[in-house]
């Protein structure tokens, strides 16, 4: 179980978990609460229902709806605003990322309607918010002495980005940039944390993905921030090992691993994940081993979900 220390004694995951339903935070609850029923039970956020609702009710509104203008003989037709959902294209990620001593949420949406706009189709609005807790154990000086002390910390970024997707024969390549705010409570406060507090800076980050014929993927993906100098290389690779049957959907397995970390440490993870392909998104579990200077071997586990919406 997971425990954190306190000035007040320990509390527990539960405790820390219901201190995180605040602020936009509750997105990531809500979307996890919406996947969980039927797709005709909420229609605006089906791909499948988007395309069949909104064309035979342009097609009406644009046959009995025209405006007569100054001129007999001129016409004027409009579309209905609902008839634009058939082209929006969504990707919506939330997820859980915890080891012994620290848990982080995140919840944010790609957005690719607007590029055509610019003839760019493959241009890419990101956002994304997160939130995490965490609790490490340093030397602090009182008196004229050095002891260890227990320290909490509470983080929070959000982060906004444009980019542009690639695509090379079986390869995806989608590039991102674009700014990130962050900031860390430490309790009681460290001196020798350079994270203390707020700090923004620019963010660019870059997903692949290649599918091999046999079925098997390999993805790829990486970030570097300048604010906290955070950076992330992770990679994963997966091959089918069900197809789709009820309830589970299809299921890939694989492998992954990562390294990641910022001006105050750095870390290795190494571990596996399991892919669970369904009508109402992805769900991607993992888990494995996580090093770093104060935990060599600590465990770690995941919860990733992911959906697309719209036509793509």
């Amino acid at each position: 179980m997971l425990v954190w220390g306190s000035n007040k004694g320990k509390k527990s995951l539960f405790s820390a978990l219901f201190e995180a339903l605040d602020k936009s935070f509750i997105v990531f609850f809500i979307s996890l609460i919406l996947v969980c029923f039927p797709t005709h039970i909420t229609p605006l956020f089906a791909e499948e229902i988007i395309p069949q609702a909104s064309e035979p009710f342009k097609d009406l509104v644009v046959s009995t709806e025209r405006l007569k203008g100054p001129n007999a003989n001129e016409t004027k037709s409009f579309s209905p605003f609902y008839s634009s959902l058939s082209s929006l294209r969504l990707e919506q990620f939330s997820g859980v990322d915890a080891t012994e001593n620290q848990i982080g949420f995140y919840s944010g949406a790609v957005m690719g309607a607007f590029g055509s706009r610019f003839n760019l189709p493959n241009l890419k609005l990101r956002a994304v918010y997160g939130r995490g807790y965490y609790s490490y154990t340093s030397s602090k000086k009182i008196g004229d002495s050095y002891v260890d002390v227990l320290f909490e910390g509470e983080s929070e970024f959000y982060e906004a980005m444009v980019g542009y997707e690639f695509r090379l024969g079986k390869v995806i390549l989608k590039a991102y940039g674009g700014v990130i705010s962050e900031t860390n409570h430490i309790d009681p406060r460290d001196p020798q944390n350079s994270l203390e507090g707020s700090e923004y800076g620019a963010k660019f980050l870059l997903e692949g993905w290649y599918e091999f014929s046999s079925g098997h993927w390999l993805s790829s993906y990486g970030s570097y921030s300048t604010g906290s100098e955070y950076y992330v290389a992770h990679s994963r690779y997966g091959l089918p090992l069900l197809a789709d049957i009820p309830f589970i959907g299809a299921m890939d397995f694989g492998v992954e691993a990562g390294v990641f970390g910022n001006k105050e440490f750095d870390a290795l993870r190494l571990g596996a994940f399991s892919r669970h392909k369904t009508s109402i998104g992805e769900f991607t579990f993992s888990a494995g081993i996580s090093g770093d200077y104060d935990q060599p071997d600590a465990l770690y586990g995941t919860f990733q979900y992911y959906r697309k919406l719209g036509q793509f």
